[in-house]
C-alpha cells in the first residue's frame, strides 16, 4: 500500500539517530529538533517532517518513565488541547505508582521498542494527524508492531502535541499487523 497521494511523502535524506537515554530518536538538521536543552527537545520545522519529529520527541517526553524533570515542563509547554491537564495528572499518577525518580539518569526504563515509520492521516499548514509505528521483539524473538495516533498543532512558533483523550496514550495506541502504508525511517 502506498501513501495517499494527497498526503506528504517525507524526505529522510538528512535523518540521523540520536540517543535519548538508550532510546534512538530520529533527528534532522533541517526539520529538528533545533534545541536540545535539559533533556527537552523543541524547535521543529513548520513542515510535515518537522511535525513527525515533534510527535516522536514530544510524546516520548510525556511518558512517566522519563521523570517529572522532563515530563512536567514538556506537558506544560509542548502539549495542548482540552485533555492536557488530564495528561499531566495521568503521567504524575503513573510516575508515583511506579516510583519513577524525578530526574532520569542513565537509560530510559520504558519498553524496548524502536520507531520504524510514520503515516499521515491529515495535514494542513497548522495541523497534522499521523500514526507513529514502533517495533519490538516479543519473548519468542518475533517482531511485533504498534502504532500510535498523534495530533499536532502549530502554535506559538512550534509544533504542539494535542493531548490524547482522557490524558492516556493507550487510548490511541494499539498493535498493527505490519508497517504496510507507513513511510519507513532509514535503519539505524
Amino acid at each position: 500500500m502506498t501513501p495517499d497521494p494527497g498526503l506528504p511523502t517525507l524526505d529522510f535524506s538528512d535523518l540521523t539517530w540520536a540517543d535519548f537515554h538508550g532510546l534512538a530518536l530520529p533527528v534532522s538538521p533541517t526539520a529538528g529538533p533545533h534545541t536540545l536543552v535539559d533533556d527537552r527537545a523543541s524547535g521543529f520545522a513548520h513542515t510535515p517532517l518537522g511535525a513527525a519529529l515533534a510527535a516522536i520527541h514530544v510524546a516520548v517526553r510525556t511518558d512517566a518513565a522519563v521523570g517529572a524533570y522532563i515530563f512536567e515542563p514538556t506537558i506544560a509547554e509542548q502539549a495542548t488541547g482540552v485533555d492536557q491537564p488530564a495528561l499531566l495528572e495521568q503521567t504524575r499518577t503513573t510516575a508515583a505508582q511506579r516510583a519513577v525518580p524525578a530526574r532520569l539518569t542513565g537509560r530510559f526504563s520504558g519498553p524496548g521498542f524502536r520507531y520504524v515509520g510514520v503515516r499521515f492521516d491529515a495535514v494542513t499548514p497548522d495541523r497534522a494527524v499521523l500514526y507513529l509505528a514502533t517495533a519490538a521483539e516479543d519473548a519468542t524473538g518475533t517482531t511485533v508492531y504498534a502504532a500510535g495516533r498523534v495530533e499536532l498543532r502549530w502554535e506559538r512558533g512550534d509544533w504542539r502535541v494535542v493531548a490524547p483523550p482522557g490524558g492516556s496514550w493507550s487510548t490511541v495506541t494499539g498493535r498493527v499487523a505490519s508497517t504496510a502504508g507507513f513511510q519507513l525511517f532509514p535503519r539505524r
